[in-house]
């Protein structure tokens, strides 16, 4: 037997399975049934909420999407709206509809780069919506030097030191923020022209393109 038919056949095997434990569990524990179609029922509510709330965010947004839709008729706008409306229609990004709104109306701006357009939306997608309020919170008076001062962003959003703190870590973890703030080329290759020590958040293209896409 070829390998992929031994494949389909243990995935088959699998869903059924899959399929008869479920019916074993639901005949053990009384109410599982209709628990389980309450929840099933529950989340498509909250999935047609979202979709509706997602629509009313791009209405709101609709002369520059209509202003580019010459872009997203193109294989690239094709890939990066599907992406984007995949992210705001899954309830896990619920309370980041707003960012994911901006983010399809900024797409075209970036025009033939599409690698870092992707790259943001992945960037929306992994960071927590604290994270991201406190990414944009960050440019409104940043200091001279660049570097990100969880302190200072706190006492402006009025949030616990700790919590904005665990955001900034969380931004750098993600490339949001990094130590390396401009590079330069020598000898045909790309190094660091300012730095902090590593492990030092500081504000750097990535961070003003992000928020520009997310604004």
């Amino acid at each position: 037997m070829p390998d992929d038919t031994k494949n389909t056949s243990k995935k088959k095997a699998l869903a059924v399975g899959a399929t008869e434990g479920a019916i074993e569990l639901v005949k053990i524990i009384p109410g599982t049934g209709s628990l389980i179609e309450s929840v099933r029922k529950y989340r498509e509510n909250i999935e047609e909420q979202q979709r509706e709330q997602f629509i009313r965010r791009l209405e709101a947004r609709i002369e520059k999407v209509e202003g580019n839709s010459e872009w997203y008729a193109t294989d690239q706008g094709e890939q990066f709206v599907k992406k984007v409306v995949a992210t705001a229609l899954n309830a896990e990004y619920a309370d980041k509809l707003d960012y994911l709104a901006n983010a399809l109306v900024n797409g075209p701006t970036l025009g033939d780069e599409n690698a870092r357009r992707m790259k943001y939306v992945e960037m929306i997608r992994q960071l927590s919506k604290p994270a991201l309020d406190v990414l944009i919170a960050s440019l409104k008076n940043p200091p001279d030097t660049k570097q990100v001062i969880p302190e200072r962003i706190a006492q402006e959003i009025d949030w616990l030191p700790a919590l904005v703190s665990a955001c900034v870590q969380e931004l750098y973890a993600a490339g949001a923020y990094s130590n390396v703030i401009n590079w330069h080329e020598q000898g045909g290759r790309m190094r660091p022209s300012e730095q902090f020590k590593v492990g030092t958040p500081a504000i750097t293209e990535v961070t003003l393109g992000l928020v520009d896409f997310i604004g």
